[in-house]
């Protein structure tokens, strides 16, 4: 696991190590039952990308209805596209599963997913959206 190189991806320098930890974390490999790991940093990074996404489309399609704004987003926050960004790779590789865990789309996307959730924890929602909007 490689904390420094994910505060450097993110732009972040973590107040509270053991939040981004945790965001690199697979729940397969905290041993132990309540072992911090990344399933509800993940939860909360999820609704944090929906709602930033969600925002800029709205702001800058003025014309497009619900349905369009809502098809353009599942388009830009689903996994595969989520799982191609470079940031979203970087930190897979200073997470503990690439050495531990089959890797996949999912994976990729979830731990980019829990790291907003870190951010947004240990920083505040704005160090979230900016990371988002990197």
């Amino acid at each position: 696991m490689n904390i420094e190189r994910a505060q450097e991806i993110t732009g972040h320098v973590f107040k509270d190590r053991a939040v981004i930890r945790a965001a690199l974390t697979h729940p397969s490999v905290s041993a132990l039952p309540g072992a911090e790991n990344y399933d509800r940093l993940e939860f909360l990074g999820d609704s944090i990308l929906g709602a930033v996404v969600s925002e800029r489309l709205f702001s800058l399609y003025p014309e497009s209805d619900a349905g369009e704004l809502t098809n353009m987003r599942k388009a830009i926050v689903s996994k595969e596209p989520i799982s191609k960004l470079t940031a979203a790779l970087e930190l897979l590789k200073c997470s503990d599963c690439e050495m531990h865990i089959p890797l996949n789309a999912k994976r990729v996307c979830d731990i980019y997913e829990a790291v907003i959730g870190a951010l947004c924890v240990d920083g505040g929602i704005g160090v979230a959206r900016d990371f988002v909007l990197k």
